[in-house]
């Protein structure tokens, strides 16, 4: 069973390609957005930008550390 996790792991991932950020560089998140009930939004598959941010430090396993920028 995690033999066929691990292939599809891999074939899933092949393609992707790992950002290299700096510390200080200026970066966006997107944010998924939760539907509200009492509105009637839906905000499924839905994410907004949030940001900027600033990189301050790197954490690896592309994992960053951020602050408003």
């Amino acid at each position: 069973m995690e033999e066929r996790r691990d292939a599809h792991r891999l074939r899933w991932n092949k393609d992707k390609v790992e950002q290299p950020f700096e510390i200080g560089d200026v970066v966006k998140a997107h944010v998924q957005v939760t539907s509200k009930v009492e509105t009637g939004e839906v905000g499924k598959l839905s994410y907004q930008a949030k940001g900027p941010f600033q990189i301050s430090g790197i954490l690896g396993h592309n994992a960053y550390e951020v602050r408003r920028n």
